[in-house]
């Protein structure tokens, strides 16, 4: 008969760790929103997508376990940040950037029935800037995995 006992302690086991992780989960998507709102934003500019700016102050990111623009989260733009933080959100913490659901949104997106009957195919402003986040999630993820490391 073989007897085996283990005694763990440390910030790992007490829940301290799984604190800090968490913590990490949430700059990391918190970091993906806030770049997802500036990539987006810096598209619209004069000639571009930009005559008035009330487009631009729309575009809005949130995080949390439900998200949702004031007019809801359009289809412009509503699955934005799900591909880029797909494998870092486990447990309902989401990030998303949205138009704050204007009119317009999904025809200067280019993703209306509108785009179809115009030569005006839309700027794909939230498209290239969910190409780029899924490019950068897995460094900034994994420089927040780092710091939390360290402090476990």
């Amino acid at each position: 008969m073989v007897a085996l006992k283990v005694t763990t302690h440390g910030p790992v086991f007490n829940g301290i760790g799984a604190k800090i992780l968490h913590q990490a989960e949430r700059d990391a998507v918190q970091d993906l929103v806030e770049l997802g709102e500036r990539r987006v934003q810096s598209q619209l500019y004069p000639g571009h997508g930009l005559v008035t700016g009330n487009y631009r102050r729309g575009i809005v990111g949130q995080v949390g376990g439900h998200v949702g623009g004031a007019g809801g989260v359009s289809q412009t733009s509503g699955a934005l940040l799900q591909a880029a933080t797909r494998d870092i959100a486990r447990g309902g913490l989401q990030g998303v950037v949205h138009d704050s659901g204007i009119i317009y949104g999904p025809w200067l997106e280019g993703v209306s029935s509108r785009n179809d009957a115009t030569r005006f195919k839309g700027y794909r402003m939230f498209r290239n800037a969910v190409q780029d986040l899924n490019r950068i999630a897995p460094t900034i993820l994994r420089r927040h995995l780092t710091k939390a490391a360290r402090k476990i």
